[in-house]
């Protein structure tokens, strides 16, 4: 099964890789591009859920003017 998968996988990227590099041409981008896409999706998974500093701030900042809101 592995060594199937992995003649497979062979054809794939020798059948799509022209096809690959036809867009790419076409969008006027370079494998650089995508290697820039790559890192700067990576990046955003990263830190996906997580808070910065300024949210928490904004946060906060919101909370209190709600409870101000109701003690008035």
């Amino acid at each position: 099964m592995l060594h199937h998968n992995y003649h497979q996988a062979l054809e794939i990227i020798e059948t799509n890789s022209h096809n690959v590099q036809e867009v790419l041409h076409l969008k006027g981008l370079s494998e650089n591009d995508l290697d820039t896409f790559i890192s700067s999706e990576r990046q955003y998974f990263e830190t996906l859920g997580k808070e910065s500093e300024g949210d928490l701030h904004a946060i906060a900042y919101v909370e209190l003017l709600e409870e101000l809101k109701a003690v008035e």
